[in-house]
């Protein structure tokens, strides 16, 4: 079967064998399970000669001496939890014998079993090393950091293997540290344009600059209107008593006044139209008339050039012929 390293011939080994493997996968599922709990009383059997063993010592290990023998083996004297990982591969490829069902790729399995092999006892062996919790990293993981705390001591020990762990991940799931690089530079980015929206001014400090100048336009207002006021009050007082002389030497000095104010509000204007004017440019418009040409000229034209020909714009120009159109068929 194509993803396998064999080959069958036969449909009906074929089967037998996929079901056997997904047999052994949930013997060794049951086994490995028990041996968690049961591990460190069937340890003592196991080591014991025969004939130490009395009638009232039994295995614990829901699968007997063999889920006990097979589970010691596996998890404790090597791979340790990582053990677990023999399960799914056995499953799927037993799956995949019976069935003809692919549920994952196998050479990516296959790989990153192997890395779980050689990887999880080693971490785990770090940082459980007590007697009771030493199956967990297995021998291998003893192993393997007993050799790398000689050389690397206690912290590389622990720098190297986050160091293979990261490593593996970005091989085989090509990550870019660029693009991580680049997702904490923006946000930094936008801490930095969050602090220069809280110094910009807000919608409130808007309405309050609004209010404030209108209520300084209110107030110049009041105070050209009571200046207005009070010129009027001069103007328009008289002297208590007196000539008839008297009264027309006032009047003639108010109507200088009322020239003089009249003359002033002129004055404005013109200022305002001369900035109006300033404002607006003057844009001429140039219209030219058409030559019309009078019918001697025209005869006159016509036997120096000739009447038009619409030919002449395109002298080569041939018609396309049917050999150019596609043939799509009927």
């Amino acid at each position: 079967m194509k993803g396998l390293p064999f080959q069958f011939q036969n449909a009906k080994v074929k089967n037998i064998t996929g079901l056997g493997i997904i047999f052994l996968s949930v013997i060794l599922l049951l086994s490995f399970i028990s041996h968690l709990f049961t591990g460190s009383a069937d340890q003592s059997l196991l080591s014991a000669a025969p004939g130490d063993i009395g009638e009232n010592d039994q295995i614990k290990n829901l699968l007997g001496k063999f889920g006990a023998r097979i589970s010691q083996k596996l998890i404790t004297d090597w791979f340790g939890l990582a053990a677990f990982s023999f399960i799914p591969v056995l499953f799927i490829i037993g799956f995949k014998l019976l069935f003809k069902i692919t549920l994952t790729p196998l050479k990516p399995l296959f790989k990153y079993t192997l890395f779980t092999l050689l990887w999880l006892p080693a971490f785990l062996g770090f940082f459980f090393t007590s007697s009771n919790l030493l199956m967990l990293g297995g021998g291998v993981g003893k192993t393997v950091n007993m050799y790398l705390g000689f050389f690397l001591g206690s912290v590389g020990t622990i720098l190297f293997i986050i160091f293979v762990l990261i490593g593996f991940i970005a091989v085989n799931f090509n990550i870019s540290f660029a693009k991580i690089g680049s997702f904490f530079a923006s946000d930094k980015d936008l801490d930095d344009e969050e602090s220069n929206d809280s110094t910009t001014p807000t919608h409130d400090d808007y309405e309050t600059a609004a209010t404030t100048d209108v209520e300084a336009l209110e107030m110049e207002e009041s105070e050209t209107d009571k200046t207005e006021e009070d010129i009027s009050i001069d103007l328009s007082e008289t002297p208590p008593a007196g000539d008839g002389s008297d009264q027309k030497e006032s009047k003639n000095e108010v109507e200088p006044d009322d020239d003089l104010h009249i003359e002033i509000g002129s004055e404005e204007s013109e200022k305002e139209e001369e900035t109006k004017d300033e404002k607006e440019p003057n844009i001429e418009v140039e219209t030219t008339k058409e030559e019309e040409l009078s019918d001697k000229e025209v005869d006159k034209k016509v036997t120096e050039f000739g009447e038009y020909d619409p030919k002449l714009d395109l002298p080569r120009f041939k018609l396309p012929t049917i050999d150019l159109l596609a043939d799509h068929g009927e």
